[in-house]
């Protein structure tokens, strides 16, 4: 097909921009002479000329860096997943995240003392011991971080978004367990600090408190959730620690609930397949790699690990880029400027195993697509309903959750406690109205069957177990 190609050269101040607009009409029809241009703030160039065809074109402000920048972190050579998803041609193009974006990882601390880590590592808290020091005592929540904002330093390995800053929140103990009360916390303390929250943890069935937590990060707080997917899609599933093949895990299952505010982030291998353990599910929004991912660890160590945790802060730190390159887009915005670009592999269009499909950081970047989608658009509201008990799961020892009504004063509060047993306030989780309560060890149930027939109550749960997604 016959080409015509017009170069236009315009002044922005002191930027410039030379563009060529194609004309694939045919037949080919002849340009006399050029009568106007127009610059729109949407960084788009219109030509009109006397022919009466006009011409567009849009300017993603990417730039080739000068002298181009050359990656010397020797642990890039192992970090084929960052070639695949053209992670390193954003950075090679200047574009590498902003400490103006934050990125919480909820997980079982951080490495704070590692040196790919610490340029970019900001105060955080510890749920778990109680501490605004969230050092890392397992390696998994390290690994995480690292995957999402390893500095590109000339040390180690490189993140997605290597010049974001990481809030780690640590929710998680040193065997990579915790519990509803702290992992709801977590989240909401996340949500008050950062934009993007990353959690590679998960359970087997949605928990009330910890489903409220999210519905203020996501609708009050208008932050982007980046979840595991889970790693339960194979034979093998019970060594994963999933009682069924595909399973739905939690939270990332709350993709379904929250779209535009819930990215549910499956695992391929480095040739693009769908890797066996990831789920296949319909909540999977997008896949990303997740198999023998190289980053850091505990001391100043590296490990390679497998799994949709590992997956999923590939989504985070792509999350981080787009927000730091356009910091007026919405959550909803940032999700679709993803899932839109995202390499379609699988069946054509959504599937259960690869979502919209794997992602792909450089048409991410370039995409303009983002800007159709509004408010409307964006997470709404889900109505909680009394969850289903599981009384064969595993819960905290002497503690319980409690949410009261709404209107319920600190003296309605105090005597509905009293006319139980006298049950002691252990610790509250604010924005979302939870309070963590002392009960007698094991009467967990007991205790909770009668604050259930409490007329000021609205939910009761135990504080069940969490763990970290392998």
């Amino acid at each position: 097909m016959p080409k015509h190609i017009i170069t236009l050269i315009v002044a922005l101040g002191s930027i410039w921009f030379i563009a060529a607009a194609i004309d694939r009409a045919t037949p080919p029809r002849t340009v006399e002479a050029q009568q106007s241009i127009s610059v729109t703030a949407d960084r788009s160039v219109t030509a009109s000329f006397q022919s009466a065809a006009i011409y567009t074109t849009y300017f993603p402000i990417i730039v080739n860096c000068y002298p181009l920048r050359i990656i010397t972190d020797p642990g890039f050579a192992s970090q084929p997943d960052m070639t695949l998803i053209n992670a390193d041609w954003a950075w090679q193009h200047c574009v590498t995240g902003s400490p103006n974006i934050v990125v919480a990882v909820i997980d079982t601390g951080v490495n704070l003392n590692h040196p790919d880590l610490t340029p970019n590592v900001i105060s955080g808290y510890d749920f778990v011991d109680y501490d605004t020091v969230a050092q890392d005592g397992n390696g998994h929540g390290s690994n995480v971080a690292g995957i999402i904002g390893a500095a590109l330093n000339g040390v180690g390995v490189v993140g997605v978004a290597p010049s974001t800053h990481i809030l780690p929140v640590r929710v998680l103990d040193d065997s990579g367990s915790g519990y509803t009360s702290d992992v709801a916390a977590g989240i909401e303390f996340a949500a008050d600090h950062a934009q993007i929250l990353n959690l590679s943890l998960g359970g087997a069935f949605d928990d009330y408190f910890i489903h409220t937590a999210f519905d203020y990060a996501v609708n009050t707080q208008h932050r982007l959730v980046a979840a595991a997917a889970g790693n339960c899609g194979n034979n093998s599933y019970s060594l994963n620690g999933c009682s069924s093949q595909n399973q739905y895990v939690y939270p990332g299952a709350y993709s379904i609930d929250y779209p535009g505010g819930v990215i549910a982030v499956g695992a391929v291998s480095n040739d693009n397949s769908h890797a066996s353990f990831s789920n296949s599910d319909p909540y999977v929004t997008v896949a990303a790699p997740g198999v023998g991912i190289y980053s850091d660890y505990l001391s100043s160590g590296y490990v390679s690990e497998t799994g949709t945790s590992q997956a999923t802060p590939h989504v985070a730190g792509l999350a981080a880029l787009i927000w730091a390159k356009h910091p007026e887009y919405t959550a909803a915005q940032v999700e679709y400027a993803i899932t839109s670009t995202a390499v379609d592999l699988g069946s054509i269009g959504k599937d259960n195993d690869f979502g919209w499909g794997r992602i792909d950081v450089q048409a991410a970047l370039n995409s303009i697509g983002a800007l159709s989608i509004s408010s409307m658009d964006a997470a709404h509201p889900t109505n909680l309903v009394q969850p289903v008990d599981h009384r064969d799961a595993k819960i905290a020892a002497g503690r319980v959750l409690i949410k009261f009504k709404s209107g319920v004063t600190a003296t309605g509060v105090n005597q509905a406690l009293s006319s139980i047993g006298n049950l002691k306030i252990e610790k509250e989780i604010e924005h979302i109205g939870v309070k963590v309560l002392s009960v007698p060890i094991g009467q967990e149930w007991k205790m909770i069957d009668r604050l259930r027939t409490l007329a000021n109550v609205e939910f009761v749960e135990p504080d069940y177990a969490v763990q970290l997604i392998p």
